[in-house]
């Protein structure tokens, strides 16, 4: 489970003031600079935060406040660009091609909903600058992740953490941080062994929540590209988890393409 302290203001974009996740732990995120943070310890890259605590040297207030021409671009850790150079993540490869200023609304472990969370936020306080930007761009997390947030504090949570069983219809949240299965809930479903059907406790949340997101990318007309499209015979970046830079770039090519046939 990762988790984000948050504020959101009328006027303001939304800042995400410190993360706390189970497997590595807690973070400090505005104006901080870190050499080893979430999966990457790697020590080759610099994750520098913003003002509004996301990875990106821009700070954002003053992208909207100055009238800048802009892109946003909303993800997970794709694309806040875990084990990479800050230039080398897809959101600023393609705003170099573009020309344009970069937002970056990426979060490690965020699940689909969160982009189109930011992107209603962000629509929200323009009411105020009135400075739109040229494109919005949603590269689309893993589905099977869950957020709950209650307006301070957004929670994602990945489905290999959970199990359930029919014997006592609990369900329990399994801990890679501590090795300690968390109970959460003690009555599921009595009636169904998740397991033996091969099913998880929120699959119908999980399919509700995909067709509510690929509804509002298709209705907004936003940029989507699935994080899957690219398939995963990439070299690694350098927390051998994620994707390296020839994989941002060939995320940036394909939305840049989208982009050119919509002018």
């Amino acid at each position: 489970m990762t988790s984000y302290n948050i504020s959101e203001s009328y006027n303001q974009v939304i800042t995400v003031h410190s993360q706390n996740d189970s497997t590595f732990g807690a973070q400090e995120r505005p104006n901080e600079n870190y050499t080893e943070f979430q999966t990457d310890c790697s020590g080759e890259n610099q994750y520098r935060l913003n003002p509004q605590g996301f990875r990106s040297d821009n700070d954002y207030h003053e992208i909207l406040k100055n009238q800048e021409d802009y892109i946003v671009v909303y993800g997970c850790s794709h694309t806040e660009g875990i084990g990479v150079p800050l230039k080398n993540t897809w959101g600023e490869v393609l705003g170099r091609k573009l020309g344009l200023k970069v937002i970056n609304y990426g979060l490690t472990s965020a699940a689909p909903e969160w982009g189109t969370y930011m992107y209603y936020y962000h629509n929200y306080i323009l009411s105020d600058y009135g400075n739109n930007p040229k494109h919005n761009l949603f590269l689309k997390p893993p589905d099977r992740r869950l957020m709950i947030t209650n307006g301070r504090i957004v929670s994602f949570f990945q489905d290999f953490n959970w199990s359930t069983t029919a014997n006592d219809g609990s369900l329990t949240y399994n801990s890679l941080a501590d090795n300690i299965s968390h109970d959460v809930v003690k009555t599921v479903d009595t009636e169904k062994d998740y397991k033996e059907n091969g099913n998880f406790p929120f699959d119908s949340y999980y399919g509700i929540g995909n067709r509510v997101v690929d509804a509002v990318c298709e209705k907004e007309n936003l940029h989507m590209v699935d994080w899957k499209v690219l398939g995963e015979e990439y070299p690694k970046a350098s927390d051998n988890m994620h994707f390296g830079k020839e994989w941002h770039a060939d995320i940036s090519d394909i939305f840049y393409k989208k982009i050119k046939e919509l002018i």
